[in-house]
């Protein structure tokens, strides 16, 4: 008799514990949370799933003060649209080059884009541009 009811306790807490863990992980799945007034509903240019969206695949250096950018998956169009977000400046070129003035170090934002492709997302960049001279 006194086995029995030692099981039955130790059935009972391990349940007592497993349901604590299921809620708990119930809860801070954001699915079940209750709304907040803070939020919103998103619209349609913020959804979008990764694969319609390229991704750098390789930086390459052209010459001291120009760096070519490769994408995945491969954007085949006839010339970029760069703007230079900081300088304020757009140049057309046939591939995306990026490319800054001077010896001394930059920050500079560009918005790429490519002429008859359109994305969900801007393809923005911010980059530091520190020279080198080898």
């Amino acid at each position: 008799m006194l086995t029995l009811v030692l099981i039955s306790f130790i059935l009972a807490g391990t349940a007592l514990i497993v349901l604590g863990l299921l809620f708990i992980l119930t809860y801070t799945d954001p699915r079940w949370r209750g709304f907040n007034f803070h939020s919103r509903v998103a619209t349609e240019s913020d959804i979008y799933t990764v694969f319609e969206n390229p991704v750098i695949s390789k930086v390459r250096h052209i010459d001291h003060h120009t760096q070519r950018l490769d994408f995945l998956p491969p954007i085949s169009t006839t010339s970029w649209d760069i703007e230079y977000v900081h300088a304020g400046i757009v140049k057309s070129r046939p591939c995306p080059d990026l490319s800054f003035s001077g010896a001394a170090p930059q920050n500079e934002t560009f918005i790429l884009t490519p002429q008859g492709r359109f994305f969900d997302k801007a393809l923005k960049i911010s980059i530091e541009f520190y020279p080198s001279e080898n």
